[in-house]
This record gives C-alpha cells, sequence and structure tokens, in this order.
C-alpha cells in the first residue's frame, strides 16, 4: 500500500512539472510574440520611438496617458537606450525613472 501511494505522489508530482514547465514555454512564446510586434525595425531591440509608437493612444487604469518614457526609462537597466527582450519583460523598480540622456 505504501508503494502505491508513493508511485501516486511521484506521478503528480512528474505530472505537475510537465504542466509547468509548458506553461512557461507558452509564455515565452508569447513574450517573443509580443516584442517582434513592438520592435518595428526587427533590431532585436525596442527604442523609446517604438515603444512610444506601441502606447500611442493607450490610457492608464485612470485613465491618463502613459508616461512612456519614464516607463522605458525604468526599464532600461543598462542605460543603452534600447531595451531588450528580457528588460522588456522584467518587473521594473519602483520611483522615478532615470534622468533622461544626452
Amino acid at each position: 500500500m505504501k508503494t502505491i501511494k508513493l508511485t501516486v505522489l511521484a506521478l503528480g508530482l512528474l505530472t505537475a512539472s510537465y504542466s509547468f514547465g509548458q506553461e512557461k514555454k507558452v509564455d515565452e512564446v508569447k513574450q517573443k510574440k509580443q516584442f517582434a510586434k513592438a520592435d518595428l525595425d526587427s533590431n532585436g531591440f525596442i527604442s523609446l520611438d517604438e515603444m512610444k509608437t506601441k502606447f500611442e493612444g493607450k490610457k492608464t487604469k485612470a485613465g491618463e496617458p502613459f508616461n512612456v518614457e519614464k516607463m522605458f526609462n525604468r526599464k532600461d537597466a543598462n542605460g543603452d537606450s534600447q531595451l531588450s527582450l528580457v528588460e522588456y519583460f522584467a518587473k521594473p523598480k519602483k520611483g522615478k525613472g532615470k534622468k533622461k540622456r544626452e
């Protein structure tokens, strides 16, 4: 009886881990498609202008226009004025955006 319980438990864990792995792959595919749609010049990065285009005409939950420059600067972790796939989907730190680069 103990062996049956352990077998059922092991199968349950394997099923759950497989399912989680599949969901993660689906999320990655969705993210890549979303990123590619925003990357208008297909150079593998999103510029501030491309991000402005993506959010043009869109509003926040409060009905205000998005502060795209602030969002962009928060996400641009390495300060190279372009967002990689990782930077684009990373959760930015709270606080003020970085100062505008010249």
